[in-house]
């Protein structure tokens, strides 16, 4: 995951300038951007090594990688109607 501090602020800093650009304010276009961090999946274990997700396991709360269903419930709570979340 050595890319996620990299790619986590571009991602962020992207989603802030759609969500002030004129067009979509005038729209009510909400945009949101969901970063989870290591995630248990495929794509992960074969991109790291041992050592490496065994230090996210322990960083991670209850000591665990993300798993897809742990965001699905988020996903869903910010692609309501009329809801808009923003961490900086």
């Amino acid at each position: 995951m050595r890319w996620f501090s990299v790619l986590y602020p571009a991602a962020v800093e992207f989603t802030k300038n759609l969500i002030f650009s004129n067009e979509l304010l005038a729209r009510q276009i909400t945009v949101n951007t969901i970063a989870p961090g290591p995630m248990d999946t495929p794509f992960f274990y074969s991109q790291e090594t041992k050592e490496s997700t065994s230090f996210h396991k322990a960083q991670a709360m209850g000591d665990r990688l993300t798993k897809i269903e742990d965001i699905v419930p988020i996903i869903k709570f910010l692609t309501t109607a009329g809801w808009c979340w923003l961490v900086d």
